[in-house]
């Protein structure tokens, strides 16, 4: 038999220093999480209203290509998405130059690969440098792979003419809308943390610039943090299989979404793009994006809705109330109609600047400056 000593020597000797060499291993290991990290307490009170993430030096860098493995994971394990294998991709540097500024507003555009001629129509419209400066906005386009190459060339060689697309690592599908919009979020919070309003459109909707900026100006500072939309309240979770609006009970439980925006047109402050973005790791990926984002990431962010559905509208022919300013949203998906409504709107504003240099004398030096860059 073995004697007391004997396993005495046995666990001094080799079981001791075997569990500590495991352990020292073990911790030169690099760890890998989910989620990013949360500070402690109560993580709806890190950001105030008003408050908006710091500017990073490497953000302000007008870098015509970037890698989205890189900087979307920054700060975190890996990425809740599906990244293709992709080289560097463009990265709209003329939006991140004009983000040098503090500015107003950020249109912020959903589009689709071969919507060429859609972003065609808004960049002649909000992308005019003369508009951009004397209003201080800018246009950014968000799109995802496709898997038709000639297509893929095509916006490539679009996003390094005009600088104005973000190309995202995953292949752009009605399900992957939802990693569009989440990481949509982060590119502003990371590229353009200074404007103050960002503007969600689809790329087929007209906005009345005029109604919207006069809407916005008269918003009380008690109503910093909503969104601004269309919106709809209990919708049901579609079961259907054949629909393209489908969720398993599994993946959504919930038989409702909580209340959410129609993503067709949305504003927000841009300081509730961090807390809505943070919100999205604690949930269960789905993908219906506006549900997602504006209803189950809001709930979880505590960030509130203001219903303006009343300046809302899903119909090509209400393209002339988008105009005459009765509506500030409108769907209108015939492209005459939609390019049409466009050049009013910003005819319109143009006279509307003219206007204002000629009645207001005590700003009529800046105005006039502006006025010289609109009509050259």
């Amino acid at each position: 038999m073995v004697s007391r000593a004997s396993y005495f020597l046995l666990a001094t000797f080799i079981i001791l220093p075997l569990g500590l060499y495991i352990s020292t291993r073990l911790a030169q290991l690099p760890t890998r999480s989910f989620f990013p990290p949360m500070p402690r307490g109560n993580i709806f009170l890190q950001f105030s209203n008003d408050s908006q993430p710091a500017i990073k030096d490497s953000s302000m860098k007008a870098t015509k290509l970037w890698n989205p493995v890189r900087e979307l994971s920054r700060g975190y394990g890996r990425l809740p998405f599906p990244i293709e294998t992709t080289d560097d991709l463009p990265n709209a540097h003329s939006v991140v130059l004009n983000c040098k500024r503090d500015l107003d507003y950020l249109f912020f555009v959903h589009t689709a690969p071969d919507h060429h001629v859609h972003r065609k129509i808004l960049r002649d419209a909000l992308g005019m440098g003369s508009l951009s400066l004397a209003y201080n906005w800018t246009i950014v386009f968000f799109v995802g792979l496709s898997t038709n190459k000639d297509i893929s060339s095509a916006i490539e060689t679009e996003a390094a003419d005009h600088g104005d697309i973000v190309v995202l690592p995953y292949y752009d599908t009605y399900k992957n809308l939802t990693y569009k919009f989440v990481y949509g979020m982060k590119w502003v919070t990371e590229y353009c943390p200074g404007v103050k309003y960002v503007v969600k459109i689809d790329d087929d909707v007209v906005i009345n610039l005029s109604l919207m900026m006069k809407y916005l100006n008269d918003v009380p500072a008690s109503k910093a943090r909503v969104l601004y939309c269309q919106v709809l309240e209990h919708m049901p979770v579609l079961r259907e299989t054949n629909s393209p609006w489908y969720l398993s009970h599994d993946v959504y439980p919930n038989r409702e979404y909580p209340e959410y925006c129609s993503g067709r047109g949305l504003v927000l402050r841009s300081s509730l793009l961090q807390p809505l973005y943070t919100a999205t790791f604690g949930l269960q990926f789905h993908g219906i994006d506006d549900a997602f984002v504006t209803g189950d990431a809001a709930l979880v962010a505590r960030v509130g809705h203001v219903d303006i559905s009343r300046s809302f509208s899903h119909e090509d022919k209400d393209w002339t109330k988008v105009t005459a300013g009765s509506i500030m949203f409108c769907h209108v998906h015939d492209e005459t109609l939609r390019s049409k409504s466009w050049e009013i709107i910003v005819k319109n504003l143009t006279s509307s600047l003219k206007e204002t240099s000629t009645s207001n004398s005590a700003d009529n030096t800046t105005v006039s400056q502006r006025l010289k860059a609109v009509v050259r």
